[in-house]
């Protein structure tokens, strides 16, 4: 997950990629500048404006040999196999076009050895742009299927929801508290790569231990407690309401209601100090409400030690 610079400090193995440079400008100039390295950025001096093919082909040839190039050299210093997280919208031209050809890219260099996970954000049921962003996302989901392992899918319309009623934000919401909501719940994906232990295993693992079929690959995202700032140290969680708040509409990350249908699966991973005796409380409290699964499957609690890195 980081790499170690020539002054010693740990930098993030990440790629920035993108046509407007605008957001790229954004990273290097800002208050993180000095977390990320210049050479992670890509960038080129025009937009795409919602349009796929432009990104699907135009790019291809002066854009992406770059990013390729820079993903190799990522995956030369890193001692275990490459696991690649692609974090992107999928109504634009560039966060749908020109990721299926990078994705694409790196399938063509690394083969079946490279596992690529990825977050994508969509528009949702409201805050359409254009109508193009829904053939955008159709597009990329179709072409996208031979290259990922895991697509986790949020929505900026249930994040705008969870703000107005979990934070309190009430047409103060922007997307600066979408983007911290996207790298809390990457934050929250990833623990297990950070911190690995002898009881842990990654995401990919739980999902491919408790989903039947490799074609279902789409897991819906929830995260609680969300809490204004104002609020961190005077509420406190338990097992128990956390367990009952991802059920809840407010708790997730897209526009889906977890209490209406059958579920084929769940995986409940708990950061902080969770004791077993509560997660499996909490378990009993999930199997007695409104939520059903399927025969098929079920739950599995993963959790790990508290650490002060990962307390919430």
């Amino acid at each position: 997950m980081f790499l170690r610079n020539q002054n010693g400090h740990f930098m993030p193995r990440s790629i920035f990629l993108d046509t407007d440079p605008t957001c790229i400008d954004e990273i290097r100039v800002g208050p993180y500048r000095e977390l990320f390295s210049t050479a992670a950025a890509a960038q080129r001096q025009r937009g795409l404006w919602f349009n796929y093919m432009r990104g699907r082909r135009d790019f291809r040839r002066n854009l992406l040999p770059e990013a390729v190039e820079r993903f190799r050299w990522l995956s030369e210093k890193s001692d275990v196999t490459p696991t690649a997280f692609l974090v992107h919208s999928t109504g634009g031209g560039t966060g749908s076009g020109l990721s299926v050809s990078y994705l694409e890219e790196l399938r063509s260099e690394f083969d079946s050895r490279l596992q690529v996970l990825e977050l994508s954000v969509s528009s949702g049921n409201s805050g359409l742009q254009s109508t193009c962003e829904l053939v955008n996302s159709m597009l990329y989901s179709y072409e996208s299927k031979d290259y990922t392992s895991l697509s986790f899918s949020v929505t900026n319309s249930a994040m705008f929801n969870l703000c107005r009623s979990g934070l309190s934000l009430y047409g103060g919401a922007t997307f600066a508290h979408l983007n911290r909501m996207l790298a809390m719940c990457f934050s929250n994906l990833t623990v297990m790569e950070r911190f690995p232990g002898t009881m842990m295993c990654n995401i990919a693992n739980i999902c491919s231990n408790v989903l039947p079929f490799k074609q279902l690959k789409h897991p819906i995202v929830a995260c609680a407690p969300f809490t204004a700032a104002s609020a961190v140290g005077k509420e406190r969680s338990s097992a128990i309401g956390i367990t009952s708040a991802l059920m809840e509409p407010d708790g997730q990350l897209a526009d889906v209601d977890l209490r209406q249908g059958k579920h084929m699966a769940g995986a409940l991973i708990y950061r902080g100090a969770a004791k077993t005796a509560d997660i499996e409380q909490a378990l009993l409290s999930l199997r007695a409400s409104a939520a059903e699964f399927s025969s098929l499957t079920g739950r599995r609690p993963a959790s790990r030690p508290a650490c002060p890195s990962c307390r919430r």
